[in-house]
């Protein structure tokens, strides 16, 4: 027996076959990858909320029927507090890279992707230590979405865009009566949605133009909750206006 695994051992893959070996197992990989966003202080819940039954909010049954979902909280053996957060599926995500600005993203993917002015602008008078951006790549190594992460003393930021069509976003919520907020929006003709829950302090904006798809999610700080504003959802307009397409 060793004698047959010395002797398989010695058998030579051609490099290209290898290299595509590694190929499909990375792509399997990305073919299953789901990106979950949920609220800081209940990171540890990265679980899917599928099966808990769901109610709709009392206006989610308009522009995007379907795509938020809320649950009465109930506590469990691993979900100790109240959640609110999205899920990201089918969006090709192959590879990615970390850059430290909005334009090298695009200088390296040539591509111009929306982003609100607001963050740059925040950006700029911040330690650089607290933002960041991921670019997702799919096998061909075209751009297929952004995550971007900023934190500053009141908020935590978190943005995703994907140019891909079919990706597919998913919100959930388990708050005290199970109910949130959910209204649709008219930002400069695109329509959208702002939802949002109370406890825990969070607001969420959807957006679809063209080919992209567009999430920007702002919760409260939560070291510093006694005493930071509450989120409201003006802010999050503001930030939706400020979307440079």
């Amino acid at each position: 027996m060793n004698n047959i695994k010395e002797e398989i051992e010695k058998i030579k893959i051609p490099d290209h076959l290898h290299e595509r070996s590694k190929m499909g197992v990375r792509k399997a990989r990305s073919e299953k990858r789901k990106l979950k966003f949920r609220n800081p202080w209940v990171a540890a819940m990265t679980l899917s909320i599928l099966g808990l039954g769901f109610i709709f909010s009392p206006s989610g049954q308009a522009t995007f029927q379907g795509l938020f979902q809320v649950s009465t909280f109930e506590e469990r053996a691993n979900v100790k507090e109240m959640s609110f957060g999205y899920e990201v599926s089918n969006v090709s995500i192959y590879d990615e890279a970390v850059f430290t600005s909005l334009s090298e993203v695009e200088k390296a993917f040539d591509v111009s992707v929306p982003f609100p002015e607001k963050f740059i602008e925040v950006e700029a008078i911040s330690n650089t230590e607290l933002f960041k951006y991921n670019a997702f790549v799919d096998q061909a190594n075209h751009f297929s979405g952004l995550s971007y992460n900023l934190s500053t003393q009141d908020r935590n930021y978190d943005l995703f865009v994907t140019n891909n069509p079919e990706s597919q976003v998913n919100f959930s919520a388990e708050t005290a009566d199970g109910t949130a907020i959910d209204r649709d929006v008219d930002i400069n003709g695109i329509k959208g949605k702002i939802l949002g829950t109370s406890e825990p302090d969070s607001f969420a904006l959807y957006i679809e133009k063209d080919s992209w798809t567009l999430v920007v999610m702002s919760t409260g700080r939560g070291e510093s909750a006694e005493n930071e504003p509450d989120i409201i959802e003006a802010e999050m307009i503001q930030i939706a206006e400020s979307i440079k397409w």
